[in-house]
């Protein structure tokens, strides 16, 4: 990677740790028995683990979500949010850059791993909660999958117009 190239990268994953973090803390409503929050985080962090690939996208969406989530008040979740948000941001950028058709998969993908890290620490944290914290990051999916192809095709449109990044 050349220093220009590098420079884009490191400036584009500041920004997107700021927008992940606003996206996250935008809109957030706090699930059952305080075992985390729905929020629109997902779609930002689909986004740029596509631009910034497989080590900025994730560094970015960990760092953005522990950030949300220390400001929102569940720092007990870091370091499942470590987990899930990195392996959800490593996996959308993999797969979305390997597959020909169908790249909505990826997002799926992601989603259903972060949904299953996040099973795993209501289990942990909360016990019999879990099965009803996790309808709550399925239905968090369900809105951020559509709202992250969005931001792709307006991104997409925008790269081919103006700029050849």
């Amino acid at each position: 990677m050349n220093e220009k190239t590098l420079i884009k990268k490191i400036t584009l994953s500041a920004i997107s740790v700021i927008l992940i973090y606003f996206f996250t803390t935008l809109i957030s409503i706090p699930m059952p028995l305080g075992s985390g929050y729905l929020n629109l985080g997902d779609s930002v962090i689909f986004l740029f683990s596509i631009i910034l690939g497989p080590l900025f996208g994730p560094l970015s969406a960990i760092l953005g979500s522990i950030l949300a989530d220390l400001t929102n008040g569940y720092a007990l979740f870091v370091p499942f949010t470590i987990i899930a948000k990195g392996l959800e941001s490593l996996l959308v950028s993999v797969i979305y850059h390997r597959l020909k058709k169908y790249k909505f998969i990826a997002l799926i993908i992601g989603s259903l791993i972060m949904i299953l890290v996040y099973l795993l620490s209501y289990y942990l944290l909360y016990g019999s909660a879990s099965l009803i914290s996790s309808l709550f990051d399925l239905i968090q999916a369900i809105i951020n999958i559509p709202l992250g192809l969005i931001y792709l095709k307006i991104y997409h449109y925008y790269k081919r117009q103006h700029h050849p990044y």
